[in-house]
């Protein structure tokens, strides 16, 4: 088991153990996840810090070492902003998620919208309808960070239409030039920075929209996993409205799961944006081509958000939002079709561990991979043991590039469907586990189902896409 090094999320403090001599990721806190935790059925809350302890990050970073088969303890340190794309380091503003809505944050609305057909994709977005936002005065330079809530039924309407999560679905790159071109156009017109949190090649298209070059205009490329992505988009805005920006844009949006990406943590990914930044002076725009977004995704990015962007310009309500509704999930993977190498029925965090070890004995996985995937898989089972509902069910399944874990116990699963994507602790959850399995694996993905909780995890190379 290897260690891991940067802060944690919640309470402010940090670990640093040390592999190599690098900082790694954060770690769980014993407390957090021990098997001797009864289940729960209450919300998820942040922990409040021990007196005594300041709530913000030091920059004192010490070592540690990880005592075998357990979980690494909490020690001061912290570790650098990570480059899109590499491991994770400190986060410099903590998330929290609760599964109860706290005043003034944007509440969900029951009920699911059909899913369109191709032909009818247009047509939807320019639909008609409410959008709803949280009244809250925007942050200042000295604010903390915002409290991510699981949606709750009941719409309140925002009285600043400045604010919001939007999408607009496009047909061609003439549309999304029209849409979300104009929309960072009439941004930076009004002083206000442009984040192009997007994939490269549309960052690039609409910087050909916008030229000459502007000072506003910021590209924030998509870091590949959606926990990470979020955390520094978060840090970002923060960063700008510190240094006196009285709204910020962004123009982000999810990659296509043809393009290999996996949809169901991206979904999430959707859904946390809107309750993160319920708060803050922050107009986010989410384009979606219509050429390489299957139907499905299409209907869970209209259920996503609370805003539409139509057609000929104008910003509408979104009839259709219905956070509680997204389906997300993904088709299987494509190693699920064989036997499965692993297939263990209450195994203990110890025994999962070793059967990871022999499973991934023949693999190419990096040092990195390797250690990420026997964590992901440990905390798994550990959290099914302490917090879900007899048997847990290991499965792996692995071949030379990447290796899959999938499981499964008879319980509800999180509360909270942004779990994993913000961080979490002490609750029945255990989210800060499955935020660092988020922030350090190829793929996770979370099913709730009515005969229980299932959790896969994919690790190593990327995988082709398992849908054209």
């Amino acid at each position: 088991m290897r260690d891991f090094g940067a802060d944690s999320p919640v309470r402010g403090s940090a670990v640093a153990p040390e592999r190599g001599g690098r900082p790694r990721h954060p770690a769980v806190p014993e407390h957090a996840n021990a098997a001797t935790t009864g289940p729960t059925t209450g919300p998820i809350t942040p922990r409040e810090p021990e007196p005594g302890v300041e709530h913000r990050i030091k920059p004192a970073p010490t070592t540690r070492t990880a005592a075998p088969d357990s979980h690494p303890a909490a020690a001061p340190g912290a570790a650098p902003n990570p480059a899109p794309g590499s491991r994770p380091a400190a986060p410099a503003a903590a998330f929290t998620a609760a599964s109860t809505a706290a005043p003034g944050v944007r509440p969900a609305v029951p009920g699911a919208a059909p899913a369109p057909t191709a032909a009818s994709k247009t047509a939807t977005a320019a639909a008609p309808g409410s959008r709803s936002a949280a009244p809250n005065p925007a942050p200042t330079a000295t604010s903390g960070a915002l409290t991510a809530s699981a949606p709750t039924p009941g719409p309140v309407p925002h009285p600043d239409p400045g604010i919001g999560h939007e999408t607009v679905l496009c047909s061609s790159d003439s549309d999304l030039l029209a849409s979300a071109g104009s929309f960072a156009a009439e941004g930076l017109a009004l002083g206000e920075p442009v984040l192009l949190a997007c994939a490269p090649e549309r960052a690039a298209l609409l910087r050909s929209r916008l030229a000459p070059p502007t000072p506003g205009l910021l590209d924030l490329p998509l870091d590949p996993r959606p926990a990470e992505a979020l955390l520094v988009l978060r840090r970002k805005v923060d960063e700008l409205l510190r240094g006196g920006a009285e709204r910020v844009r962004v123009v982000g949006g999810a990659p296509s799961p043809r393009s290999g990406a996996g949809w169901d943590w991206w979904a999430r990914f959707e859904l946390a944006v809107t309750e993160v930044f319920a708060d803050a002076p922050v107009r986010v725009l989410c384009p979606y081509d219509l050429r390489v977004t299957p139907d499905r995704v299409v209907a869970d990015v209209l259920r996503a958000h609370p805003g539409l962007l139509r057609p000929d310009g104008e910003h509408v309500p979104n009839p259709g939002h219905a956070p509680g509704a997204v389906v997300a999930g993904d088709p299987p993977h494509p190693l699920e079709a064989g036997p499965a190498l692993v297939d263990a029925l209450d195994p203990t965090p110890a025994e999962a561990r070793r059967a990871i070890e022999r499973a991934t004995a023949a693999t190419a996985l990096t040092d990195d991979e390797h250690d990420d995937v026997v964590y992901a898989a440990s905390e798994a089972v550990t959290n099914g043991l302490s917090h879900g509902r007899a048997p847990v069910r290991l499965r792996v399944w692995a071949d030379r590039e990447r290796v899959l874990v999938v499981v499964t116990d008879r319980g509800q699963g999180p509360p909270n469907r942004l779990a994993g994507i913000v961080p979490t602790e002490g609750s029945s959850t255990a989210g800060l586990g499955l935020w660092l399995t988020h922030r350090t694996c190829r793929d996770v993905a979370l099913t709730w189902a009515p005969d229980g909780f299932t959790v896969r995890v994919l690790v190593g190379a990327p995988s082709p896409p398992r849908e054209r």
